[in-house]
């Protein structure tokens, strides 16, 4: 039993591995193609700068709150056999979150500068 766990605990770390890892080339794959189309200008100014919000979220949801608090919790009701549970857990997260995002969001279009 305890084999059949740390393989699913195993599994799970690849998978966020392999995403994180894809997302960070994904990312750079997008900045070469910004230089390469725009330049440096103005413009790829103003999209770094509207871009460091969403990024920053970005960072703090996958790289902080998802790693360090989500993952354990969903591996250890999947570990124990509760997979509604872990469903459940996983549920909340993923609403929490947007709930975070869209408040983050009006907020940041209500305080925006015209």
């Amino acid at each position: 039993m305890r084999k059949i766990k740390e393989e699913s605990i195993q599994k799970a770390t690849m998978i966020m591995m392999s995403t994180i890892l894809l997302s960070r080339l994904l990312g750079f794959v997008r900045e070469m193609l910004v230089a390469n189309i725009f330049g440096r200008s103005y413009i790829t100014d103003a999209f770094f700068a509207a871009f460091s919000i969403p990024d920053l979220m970005y960072y703090l949801l996958v790289g902080g709150a998802l790693n360090s608090g989500f993952m354990p919790v969903f591996n250890t009701q999947k570990a124990k056999g509760d997979e509604e549970g872990a469903w459940k857990a996983a549920s909340t997260f993923l609403t929490v979150a947007l709930m975070f995002i869209v408040v983050f969001n009006i907020v940041g279009i209500i305080f925006a500068p015209t």
